[in-house]
């Protein structure tokens, strides 16, 4: 069986240079980061409805593994995906053109955000954050070019993630996905025999964890984040005190 797990290393250390646009000016109106990232999450939310969506590597194995069962199978890219080799295999399976439309879904998300924000003067961070994005998907297209198409698919996931990043949603999902692994990883760590203590902090630790998952289904994406993170710190306590034990 094809493990569905497998370790994406992200870019890094990429140099942050200068945006294409003019210097922003005194006069330019500044927005906080709370409301740039409800303008943010409204742009990402209409690429994804009208334009081609921001990649994920979490979509593109599922596409992989859906085209390997109903073709009975695919040697090569079984073997690529066994040895570890996510990104080329699933090139191998769904074709050169899915690093293509993965490159396309971030240039559209760009485009809408930078439409968005014209004008604007943008927090130190969000701007750091969208810079690098924008320069690990000019590396993309470098690869693209080249025929490098693995190269280009992981720039693809790279800068999408950090698109993704700048939306409260994303940033709610991540801390309850942490939550729930850490929780799960926490349960197991103390079996059939947890303290007094363990136990509180394991109720509390679920309690929260369903509640971020309340909030996000309500959009209340903040809150959910909140809770998620409270979550994330008692299952660590506890995980660090069997550790220590």
């Amino acid at each position: 069986m094809i493990r569905n797990k497998f370790v994406f290393p992200l870019m890094a250390a990429l140099a942050l240079g200068a945006c294409a646009d003019a210097s922003p000016t005194a006069n330019e109106p500044a927005l906080d980061e709370a409301a740039f990232e409800l303008v943010a999450e409204a742009a990402l939310e209409a690429n994804d409805q009208l334009g081609t969506p921001l990649p994920s590597l979490d979509n593109l194995l599922r596409r992989t593994y859906k085209a390997i069962r109903e073709h009975d199978g695919h040697g090569q890219g079984v073997r690529l995906l066994r040895a570890g080799h996510t990104l080329s295999g699933i090139i191998a399976v769904l074709g050169p053109g899915v690093a293509e439309e993965a490159m396309t879904g971030v240039d559209q998300a760009l485009s809408r955000l930078g439409h968005r924000f014209a004008g604007k003067t943008l927090p130190d961070r969000m701007q750091r954050i969208l810079n690098q994005a924008k320069t690990v998907a000019e590396r993309g297209h470098e690869a693209l070019a080249a025929g490098r198409y693995a190269a280009a698919l992981g720039a693809a996931l790279a800068s999408a993630d950090l698109i993704r990043s700048l939306s409260p949603r994303f940033q709610a999902r991540k801390a309850i996905d942490r939550a729930t692994r850490a929780f799960k990883t926490a349960r197991e760590a103390v079996g059939d025999g947890p303290t007094d203590a363990e136990k509180t902090a394991l109720r509390k630790a679920l309690r929260f964890r369903n509640g971020a998952m309340d909030a996000y289904k309500g959009k209340e994406f903040r809150k959910a984040w909140t809770l998620a993170r409270k979550s994330l710190a008692l299952s660590q306590e506890v995980l660090k005190g069997r550790s220590n034990g």
